[in-house]
């Protein structure tokens, strides 16, 4: 099945049948899968404020949003009802989003410092704190699998790997292992080294 936002007829058919009523809504992938339970006082408001200017959400939502595959909802007779409903069922389906947004962290990101002689590539959940130049990739729901890749292309391609260098006079052990080419000694020359950052 697609998802709702590929299929804008659908979306606003869907939109039109949820009640403005307090509840609680689900919404599901492709999979049928709960991404996320939610409660409102008005429902169909509530739920339509998703699909609107869905760049301007947290990186998270948005990613919840382009994934919703279906919509569901369960109309209450009150809004404090509607807490104590989603409540229970947050606890019972431990739907994915729910999980993420007890946390306090933000989605992380990749990080290339493009703005600097010898660009950089790390993890980060802060975006655009840097110079306009830096590039962003992501969000990436698995750190841990972001974790992974990071490390097989740090492998895989002799890339800056400290942001400072360990010693003032001799590059370190990545240096004698390729893993770097010796960066922080000016062994290899910033245009090289792009070229070797654009290969991955």
């Amino acid at each position: 099945m697609a998802t709702l936002l590929k299929d804008r007829d659908r979306l606003e058919a869907r939109l039109q049948e949820i009640p403005l009523e307090p509840g609680v809504y689900f919404m599901r992938d492709a999979q049928d899968d709960i991404l996320y339970i939610g409660k409102s006082k008005k429902l169909r408001s509530r739920v339509r404020s998703y699909f609107r200017q869905i760049e301007d959400h947290p990186p998270r939502i948005e990613l919840m949003v382009h994934q919703v595959s279906e919509i569901e909802f369960i109309v209450t007779d009150t809004e404090a009802e509607a807490l104590a409903l989603e409540a229970n069922l947050i606890k019972e389906h431990q739907p994915h989003f729910n999980v993420l947004l007890k946390d306090d962290k933000k989605y992380p990101y990749l990080c290339v410092t493009w703005s600097q002689a010898y660009p950089r590539l790390f993890i980060t959940r802060k975006r655009n704190l840097g110079a306009a130049q830096d590039k962003y990739y992501g969000p990436y729901v698995d750190v841990w699998q972001l974790r992974q890749t990071l490390r097989l292309v740090q492998r895989l391609f002799p890339l800056r790997q400290r942001r400072k260098p360990l010693f003032k006079d001799r590059p370190c052990l990545n240096y004698e292992m390729g893993r770097c080419p010796g960066v922080c000694q000016g062994l290899i020359t910033p245009a090289e080294y792009r070229q070797t950052l654009q290969k991955w």
